[in-house]
């Protein structure tokens, strides 16, 4: 540690930790982000901030709840820098945050910490570079204080800068896992906040690697966080990928505005550049299309199109050909949906093949039944993952080889090749190799079949738990073996078909299933935790005197709302780290995969008093199985076993569960109805080869098996369907149009942005130009082509809203009160304020040389008024006078030539700046300045 003794160190460590300090950038109360992060990483659950006023200097300081340090922390990280107790892909990894507090200009720096195991304190004298141990601090729980004196600024010191700094930088914290996120104060007031909408519009916006809002407005700003602490803020895309220019495209003055938090960013060393990885790449990907389609929203907001213009500018920037195409492909498949309506009948469930045995109607007359799936390169059941160990959170391993197993039958089988039903307070349910508990009962020949599975055996000494449908039972007589050896099955104390391969080649085994038979509720399946703690105790307190199914809807629930769902190696390795017990261990880490979240399932069933046991095998999809082995719940309750699947993408089995001994209760029965379930007429009775009829189960299932169960929907039912779903994608996308329409002051702004660029020429293949932006008098909006075609006959007019000119004008007039309008005006062609027309409102007498112009006009153009009017400018529009259509020409007194022509009182001058500046004679302005030139001079 730098000390009192060591002044050239110290003085040396501090000049070095200053340098360090300066990466941060400009911003002085950046330290209040990095104290932040720090406590967070501790481990805090509150963060309080505190300043005061001590004479002339100014106190801040900073105090959690976290873990705290020793001395030998304080020495080994805080007084070394690049060395950190964080792990790699971590922010503050490296080493030096902590210093950016000299960013600050402190004289003095109290750093008070209390372990679980020592407190420490010392004193940092920043202006000496000297460091002296103090006394043991007063802390009353393990945490650490940092208190940060400096001479007073008024604009550094000012407490609502402080809070603004520290809720835009740090507000938005949160936790690493497995912990809680910690509660932010600054002067006993909370400051935590989640990110918000900023800007003129914005969406939310959540991936699998970020979250926040993105949106447009006026000014560009783009806010990086991780972990909800601020990183870095950029103003264009450009900068934060400075390799890949154009990112953004066209502006059209509306500029990504956007906090993104993604707790995946690589944060360096000087947190002024980011690590260009995946993570950021996918961040600049989704700002980039979120705040495209955000400008588009506000575009159709300040100036929506007609459909029809839509329509039609769409074509226009496709072209002839890719509509002609997309017309076609449009229509081919509209032609093939109603063949395959009218062709293929659809079951339930998405079971569109018929069942095993049933013919297949392919439109000839031969019957045809589909052979079984190939499969390359399958890998024998005996190489599945051992499952008996206990249920782990397991990573994907990447794409493998299918197992060598296929079935003839409807989807989503689940073939249990393994029961693990043995209670263990550390490791959960585990189960045991399987054993020899006598001949295996068979369904009686004859039965019709659901399933027909094809296993390939290879030879070994050990036994095989034949894979079976869960609540299924081969029927007797259907096995057929390829290989050489006497078959011999026998049953596992789970009542699995057990196959003994002695003496067996390898070869192929075919069986047959069907639902039915009697399964003995084999003992120990109530054997659980004796406590539960978290919101599953509260959970089971809830429910206990409530009905059996109650009962289990709400501990299903409650596993899918408490447990998330994650196979991430992060997560895995965590999971295996903990030496918790297993309930403890996922109340507490809230994680898990198939066989986690189910295990966890049936333990809070056990402790609901309700038998339960976890499954473990495969899914079978389109005649095979998936390559990774999945775990799912089977409880007994009203006298049958039922099948449910708590873990995503929660499959769900097409095969009804199977009642057990004697008939049981009605479902619904109390709990006195469950136990005593292994009495007589269970286990040891023979199988009459009853099958029963299919048993509720949490979540419907679809049905599967025989013909008799599918039903066929009809074309029109189909159709009926696909009508219903586009009427509800309509609705639902308008009500969400309704709901999320931007709005705000800020839209008059981008709106003069939007038509300024429009109005540049510049080419942004959103046709800008016929956007109707302008507001008439009328009510109706008036694009900037429909005011360049006006402007080719007659001046542009505009009027404030109850001129009583403005009626009498023909043609659209402009609203001059629209705040849109003004700033556009110059840019705008020649544009006539009817205020500037005086002569009209009988406002003084006219010179008498307008009086004669007029007259040598009158015979050409009709009625024409010219009148005098303040400025420089020269204009003319058309208005009804007296009930006839008048032309109106406004001379301004400052005009050069209207001056002139004025002053030497010269009709030549003043008529041929009437035919120059006025559409007057816009059809023929050569020829008809030449006539009265001609006719004026004579």
């Amino acid at each position: 540690m730098p000390a009192a003794e060591h002044p050239g160190a110290a003085a040396e460590f501090f000049r070095r930790a200053g340098q360090e300090a300066e990466r941060y950038g400009g911003d002085p109360l950046i330290f209040l982000r990095e104290l932040v992060q720090n406590s967070r990483d501790a481990g805090a659950g509150t963060i309080a901030f505190e300043t005061a006023h001590d004479g002339d200097d100014f106190v801040l300081s900073c105090t959690d709840d976290g873990q705290g340090m020793s001395q030998a922390d304080v020495e080994r990280y805080l007084f070394r820098l690049y060395s950190s107790s964080k792990g790699q892909g971590r922010a503050g990894r490296f080493g030096v945050g902590f210093w950016s507090v000299l960013r600050f200009s402190p004289h003095t720096i109290r750093i008070e910490s209390r372990s679980a195991t020592a407190q420490v304190a010392f004193e940092v004298d920043v202006s000496r570079g000297a460091v002296t141990l103090l006394p043991p601090p007063r802390l009353a729980h393990t945490g650490t204080r940092i208190t940060l004196r400096r001479a007073y600024d008024p604009a550094l010191c000012d407490d609502e800068r402080l809070r603004h700094t520290l809720t835009v930088s740090a507000g938005a914290v949160t936790a690493l896992p497995p912990r809680r996120r910690p509660q932010l104060r600054f002067n006993q007031a909370a400051v935590n906040r989640p990110l918000a909408p900023r800007g003129v519009y914005a969406r939310r916006v959540k991936t699998p690697r970020c979250n926040g809002f993105v949106g447009v407005g006026p000014q560009p700003s783009i806010r990086l966080y991780s972990f909800g602490l601020f990183v870095r803020e950029a103003k264009s895309l450009d900068e934060l990928l400075p390799h890949r220019a154009g990112l953004e495209g066209p502006t059209l003055g509306l500029f990504p505005v956007a906090d993104i938090n993604a707790d995946g960013l690589d944060v360096l060393l000087d947190r002024s550049r980011l690590g260009e990885d995946k993570v950021l790449h996918d961040v600049v990907e989704v700002v980039t299309r979120r705040a495209a389609a955000a400008r588009l929203e506000v575009l159709h907001e300040v100036a929506p199109l007609p459909l029809a213009t839509r329509v039609a500018l769409w074509a226009k920037s496709q072209g002839t050909s890719r509509v002609v195409l997309f017309a076609g492909g449009l229509l081919l498949a509209l032609v093939l949906t109603v063949a395959l309506a009218s062709r293929f009948r659809v079951a339930p469930g998405g079971a569109s093949a018929a069942p095993p045995g049933a013919v297949t109607d392919n439109g000839d007359d031969d019957d045809v039944t589909a052979p079984p799936r190939e499969v390359r390169a399958p890998r024998p059941v005996d190489d599945a993952v051992d499952p008996l160990a206990g249920p782990v959170i397991n990573p994907p391993e990447g794409p493998a080889a299918g197992w060598d197993i296929t079935y003839e039958g409807p989807d989503r089988p689940f073939f249990k090749t393994a029961t693990l039903a043995r209670y263990d307070r550390m490791r959960g349910l585990v189960g045991e190799p399987p054993s020899d508990e006598g001949p295996y009962r068979f369904l009686k020949a004859g039965t019709d079949p659901v399933y027909i599975v094809r296993l390939g055996v290879v030879p070994s000494r050990r036994p095989l738990v034949l894979p079976v449908p869960s609540g299924h039972r081969v029927i007797a007589q259907s096995l057929a073996y390829t290989g050489e050896g006497a078959l011999r099955l026998r049953r596992t104390p789970h009542d699995e078909p057990l196959l003994e391969r002695g003496g067996l080649s390898a070869g192929v085994l075919t069986y047959r299933t069907a639902p039915g038979g009697r399964v003995p509720v084999e003992a120990g399946l109530r054997e659980g935790p004796a406590r539960v703690g978290g919101p599953f105790a509260r959970v089971l307190r809830k429910v206990r005197k409530q009905r059996s199914e109650r009962r289990v809807a709400a501990i299903i629930d409650a596993v899918k709302q408490h447990v998330r769902y994650t196979t991430d190696p992060l997560d895995a390795a965590l999971f295996a780290r903990s030496a918790r017990p297993f309930v403890q261990r996922v109340t507490d880490l809230g994680i898990g995969d198939c066989d986690v979240m189910n295990g966890m399932t049936v333990l809070l069933l056990r402790r609901a008093n309700i038998p339960a046991r976890l499954g473990v095998g495969f899914v079978g999809e389109a005649g095979e199985v998936a390559s990774d082995l999945h775990a799912w719940t089977e409880y007994h309750l009203g006298g049958v076993w039922r099948t449910v699947d708590v873990s995503p993408p929660q499959f769900m089995p097409t095969v009804p569960s199977t009642p057990v001994g004697r008939a049981g209760p009605a479902p619904g029965g109390d709990d006195d109805d469950v136990r005593g379930e292994d009495g007589p007429g269970t286990g040891a009775e023979p199988d009459d080869g009853s099958v029963p009829g299919p048993a509720e189960t949490i979540a419907p299932e679809a049905p599967g098996g025989h013909d008799s169960m599918i039903v066929y929907l009809s074309k029109q039912t189909v159709w009926g369907i696909g009508l219903g779903l586009l009427v509800l994608l309509g609705a639902g996308g308008w009500w969400l149009g309704r709901r999320r329409a931007p709005g705000g002051a800020g839209l008059d702004d981008c709106a003069v942005a939007l038509m300024d660029q429009a109005l540049s020429g510049a080419e942004t293949g959103l046709a800008l130009r016929r956007r109707p932006f302008f507001l008439a008098l009328s009510g109706k909006r008036l694009s900037l082509e429909q005011l360049v075609d006006i402007a080719a006959t007659r001046d542009l007019v505009c009027a404030a809203p109850g001129d009583d000119l403005a009626a009498r004008v023909e043609g659209p007039v402009l609203d001059v009160s629209d705040p849109r309008l003004a700033p556009l005006l110059p840019r705008l062609p020649a544009t006539l304020d009817l205020a500037r027309a005086p002569q009209l409102r009988g406002q003084g007498p006219a010179p008498a040389v307008l009086g004669r112009v007029e007259a040598r006009l009158r015979p050409a153009f009709g009625p024409v008024s010219l009148n005098l009017a303040p400025g420089a400018g020269v204009s003319g529009y058309a208005v009804v006078v007296d009930g006839a259509p008048t032309h109106v020409v406004v001379l301004g007194h400052d005009h050069p030539t209207v001056r002139a022509a004025l002053a030497s009182d010269d009709d030549v001058t003043l008529l041929d700046t009437v035919l120059t500046h006025t559409t007057l004679a816009l059809a023929d302005r050569a020829g008809w300045r030449a006539h009265f030139l001609r006719e004026a001079l004579s």
